[in-house]
């Protein structure tokens, strides 16, 4: 070979790598943290230390202060609060739920209701200190502090000041680290007798009483931190050195490029390692690997994991980092790669990424690799989609000018008219592969696309139906496509006029994907239905995957991962991951599912996690009481409060702490007094009831994550609101008294009105019931004399005289019963029997008078006014009978009815209306007025009385409607 070749051949080879190398470029995903700076309200970018309190706000120490953070808004406490400076290198929580905070001057100061108040104790410390530098601290259940003094050791102050060394150094140059380890888990960490020179130390750890002593040979460094893994294990740091020591055997597992400032073994095991320059992640105890890099360029001063298991990073440079979870790995894409929008899978390892500008990329192993990219620069059309089939080494492009990846090498589409692909491609059972364009349906022959079918529709998605349908989503629902005639019908009439952007089929079901309306779910007949109000994120879905028997649904609020509980069955769980769950983006453009793994095409990039990951965040948000205010003046609140009637218009604000759902917590309220309930469910944190009655009341609040996790434990209070003194019950009471003695006589005395106008009324009803009576006697008295008179006319004395007997009877009865309003029905009837015995003398051929009784009635116990059925015998005698030649019938007839008698007087006579024709032809001759009197009295009695004694009469008809007799009902 010419070696004058080999110059060129290596530029030559150089060259190519160097373009190899922007075609492929080796990126770590990392998960997605959240910076919180000095723009969302920290005092200063500059922060020490973290700890959470029993109300699960976290806390950070500054150097402008101590910050309390409540998931919403953060709160600074400064010098004005009461701390003697604003730089608080450590905190710690007492078992009361103090906050306590160390600061930079040596000074410690604690925090309760509110208020900073000062270690009794602060110039004791001040004095042992010798202006030296804290270490750490600690505040036992005794209330003694252990505080780490940089070169002075740990020294212990009980609860009366009383101070003990606890690190004792001896006559020797060698430095000392120092551990000393309570039984809650907590330790104080201090440095005695440092020498930069040497390179052998010992360690020393106290841990309740019992002591281990280990030798090290390592650079000495002024930065020592420690942590308890379990029983038998422990890690510390010496500088940029990790030790282990397990069963008494130490080992060294990690040497870090610069000083280790903080470390945190989490909840799963894993390992941070916060240093000078990042955080090192080392995963479930494999400390030994490689570990993983994140935030570079920044100063992790201390690491802590939260009670939702989210991870706060806190740095000397830029604030805060939280990372929510860390599941969602992440690789973002800028420049010609930006704008992730399509995903196919390999079937293998990788992934293929469509890109808006019109790039083609393969993410495999955590390297992203270009396969191609639009060169016409005047066509910067985007990868609408791509699609690939399992056997198949063809990748589908869907884009302006169509075609297809093979061998690296794109191969645009041929046919007979131009098209713009917009849709993925299908593969339908018989194995034959379709796509779409505009109106156009197209198989895929060859190399080229053969137009099958012409819609009217504008056409979204295809799909095939579980019965073998070729079907298309639209702007306006849902077609099938007749393969015989090439011609559509509706397929789903439910759906006419909503947007279908994809259809997928589940087994037997169909699932529709809208713009707008959510999902929709053909199963066998039935057609369901998903929306916001079942539990999706949001019912502008856009793109489908099915996993098995997941449909996972991508949309502008996130991923929904609906799960049924097999593919036979409609019950289904829905689960919504957001960014705030670890995603580059809310707004889902694609998802694609390879070996477990979800892969998410979002504009900023490509997220990526287990497909078996949860999501749900079950921790349930401790709620707590913030602020109560009576009357616009703030007021400290215990269980239990008592206000004036004029202290009632109250307001509260209130605060549950869920970082994880990032200020998307709805809060529940009750206010309840006695009786009522008032309940009201709202995301604002504050609530005002303005003028409350008196009385007692409970105020009670829950709160409800971003999961759908509610709170089980309310916070609240009691209060009282005592009535002013017109509103008290004994007030009440004497008005009360007062008007019901009003009452009472005002009652009374209308009641002796009323029993005298009716004893009135009584008398008068009488009277004129009496008058009646009168009225009656003189008229029947009168017939009866003209009787007599017409006997002796005739020269019958011996008829007279019998006639004259009868009626001296009835006028004893009418005597003996002269003072009494009532009387038996047996003496009526026997009285009856008499009169007509009287009238029976005056007919030639006399007439027929029964009287019938119901078989167990006793005449004797029911009574009735004197002569009440007298009249109604008389007119059937006078008026009905006496019309006839003989053959004159009248029947009594006695019946039981309801709780009384119905008395039925019945005759055989011409009847009331021929009786009526006959006397109106001959008035003079007619001037009877019994009858108006029987109901005329019959009214006064049932007034006087209150009695409801009733009477008719009418005519009774034989079949052909004509007059048979007279029927008279008195009911008692």
């Amino acid at each position: 070979m010419d070696l004058t070749a080999k110059p060129f051949l290596t530029g030559l080879l150089l060259l190519v790598l160097f373009f190899l190398r922007l075609d492929v470029s080796a990126q770590d995903p990392t998960p997605l943290f959240k910076n919180y700076s000095t723009e969302n309200g920290l005092p200063s970018s500059e922060v020490y230390c973290c700890l959470q309190d029993n109300d699960r706000n976290l806390w950070f120490g500054t150097d402008r202060g101590v910050v309390r953070f409540n998931g919403y808004e953060f709160k600074t406490f400064t010098t004005k609060d009461g701390l003697s400076d604003n730089t608080v290198f450590y905190l710690c929580l007492d078992s009361h739920g103090r906050l306590w905070m160390y600061t930079f001057s040596g000074r410690i100061f604690y925090f309760e209701n509110e208020k900073i108040f000062p270690y009794k104790y602060n110039n004791l410390l001040l004095l042992k200190s010798i202006n030296r530098m804290p270490e750490g601290f600690y505040v036992d259940s005794t209330g003694a502090i252990t505080v780490s003094i940089l070169e002075r050791g740990a020294i212990r102050f009980d609860k009366n000041g009383v101070m003990t060394f606890l690190d004792t150094v001896l006559m020797t140059t060698k430095p000392h680290y120092n551990i000393q380890e309570f039984s809650d888990g907590a330790s104080v960490l201090s440095i005695t007798a440092s020498n930069p020179a040497e390179k052998d130390v010992f360690v020393k750890h106290n841990y309740s009483g019992n002591v281990q002593e280990y030798s090290l040979r390592t650079a000495e460094s002024t930065r020592f931190k420690f942590i308890r893994v379990n029983k038998n294990k422990i890690i510390f740091s010496i500088g940029k050195n990790i030790f282990q020591v397990e069963n008494k055997v130490t080992t060294k597992i990690f040497s870090a490029p610069l000083i280790i400032l903080s470390m945190l073994v989490d909840s799963k095991k894993n390992l941070w390692v916060g240093t000078e320059d990042g955080v090192y992640y080392f995963e479930m105890g494999n400390w030994e690997a490689i570990p993983k890099i994140y935030l570079k360029q920044n100063t992790i001063s201390s690491i802590f994991q939260d009670n939702e298991n989210g991870y706060w990073f806190t740095t000397l440079e830029n604030g805060l980092f939280y990372l929510p979870d860390y599941q969602i790995k992440n690789i973002r894409l800028e420049g010609k790669y930006q704008k992730p929008i399509s995903l196919a899978s390999d079937f293998l390892h990788g992934v293929y990424i469509g890109c808006w500008t019109g790039s083609i990329l393969k993410y495999e192993n955590g390297t992203i690799k270009r396969i191609y990219e639009l060169t016409d620069t005047t066509v910067k059309l985007p990868i609408t989609d791509l699609t690939t089939f399992d056997n198949d080494k063809r990748i589908y492009v869907s884009r302006f000018y169509p075609g297809y990846i093979l061998n690296n090498k794109f191969n645009i589409w041929k046919t007979n008219i131009p098209i713009g692909v917009k849709s993925d491609f299908i593969k339908i059972n018989s194995g034959e592969i379709y796509t779409s364009a505009t109106a156009f349906v197209f198989k895929v022959k060859g190399d080229s696309l053969i137009t099958k079918y012409v819609t009217s529709q504008r056409i979204n998605t295809l799909a095939e139906t579980p019965d073998g349908k070729l079907i298309v989503g639209g702007n306006h629902g849902v077609f099938e496509i007749d393969t015989n005639n090439r011609s559509e019908k509706v397929y789903l009439k439910k759906l006419d006029e909503i947007r279908i952007d994809d259809i997928k089929k589940l087994g037997s079901k169909l699932v529709f994907a809208t713009k707008g309306d959510g999902l929709y779910i053909q199963y066998h007949d039935s057609l369901y239905h998903i929306d916001e109000s079942n539990g999706l994120s949001s019912n502008l879905t856009n793109e489908l995957t099915l996993d098995k028997n997941i449909v996972w649904v991508a949309t502008n609020k996130g991923i929904n991962k609906i799960e049924f509980k097999n593919k036979l069955s409609m019950e289904y769980s829905i689960q919504v991951i957001r960014h705030n769950d670890g995603l580059l983006s809310d707004a889902i453009n694609e998802i694609v599912i390879l070996n477990d793994t979800v892969f998410v095409a979002t504009n900023p990039g490509l997220s990526m996690f287990d497909a078996k990951c949860d999501f749900e965040n079950q921790m349930q948000p401790r709620v707590y009481i913030s602020s109560v205010r009576l009357n616009a003046h703030e007021i400290p609140f215990t269980g239990k409060m008592d206000f004036a009637y004029d202290r009632n218009n109250l307001h509260v604000e209130f605060n549950a702490v869920s970082f994880k759902s990032f200020g998307n917590i709805l809060y529940r309220y009750e206010l309840m007094h006695e009786k009522d309930t008032l309940t009201l469910t709202s995301s604002n944190r504050e609530v005002e009831f303005l003028s409350l009655l008196p009385g007692e009341y409970e105020f009670k609040v829950y709160a409800m994550n971003a999961s759908g996790v509610w709170s089980n434990e309310a916070k609240g209070f009691r209060f009282t609101i005592h009535p002013a003194w017109w509103q008290t019950l004994w007030f009440k009471g004497f008005v009360s008294l007062f008007l019901a003695l009003i009452i009472f006589f005002y009652y009374k005395n209308q009641i002796r009105k009323i029993k005298r106008k009716n004893e009135i009324e009584k008398q008068q009803a009488s009277l004129q019931l009496t008058a009646i009576r009168a009225q009656m006697n003189p008229h029947f008295i009168f017939n009866v004399m003209n009787s007599i008179r017409i006997y002796m006319q005739s020269h019958d004395l011996k008829s007279a005289e019998r006639y004259l007997t009868s009626f001296s009877k009835l006028v004893r009865y009418v005597l003996d019963n002269s003072d009494k309003q009532v009387v038996s029905l047996e003496d009526e009837l026997n009285a009856l029997k008499n009169y007509t015995d009287l009238e029976k003398q005056q007919f030639e051929n006399g007439f027929d008078f029964e009287i019938k009784a119901e078989e167990g009635i006793d005449l004797s116990e029911y009574q009735l006014p004197s002569l009440l059925l007298q009249p109604f015998v008389e007119n059937s005698i006078k008026h009905g009978i006496s019309k006839m030649k003989s053959g004159g019938k009248i029947l009594i007839d006695i019946k039981r009815s309801g709780d009384g008698l119905l008395i039925a007087i019945e005759d055989n006579g011409i009847g009331c209306k021929e009786a009526n024709e006959q006397n109106n032809l001959n008035p003079e001759l007619h001037n009877s007025k019994g009858t108006q009197l029987i109901f005329d009295r019959i009214e006064a009695y049932n007034r006087s009385f209150g009695k409801k004694i009733n009477a008719q009469i009418h005519d009774l008809l034989d079949e052909n409607g004509k007059s048979r007799g007279t029927r008279a009902e008195v009911e008692i």
